[in-house]
């Protein structure tokens, strides 16, 4: 199955932001004390972010609704997204 690149530009901009941002991380540039990064999304903002990209995977054209069910530890147990 082949991606079009229209699929590509389709994702918004904040996700491409958050990709490019993380893209930029390089660990040789950091000294030995200093591998934790401070920029890193929070567990909100990730969880948010995999229900909003597999919206995209919705074939309904009018309500493109993704979710991504957490348990109390901080563990995706359910991603989905509504048919058609």
């Amino acid at each position: 199955k082949s991606h079009s690149s229209s699929q590509h530009a389709q994702v918004p901009e904040a996700i491409r932001e958050l990709l490019a941002r993380e893209a930029q991380y390089n660990p040789s540039n950091k000294k030995p004390h200093e591998f934790k990064r401070s920029n890193y999304l929070s567990w909100d903002d990730y969880f948010m972010s995999v229900a909003f990209l597999s919206a995209y995977r919705s074939k309904d054209p009018n309500t493109q609704v993704g979710a991504c069910i957490v348990d109390a530890n901080k563990c995706i147990i359910g991603i989905g997204y509504n048919g058609f």
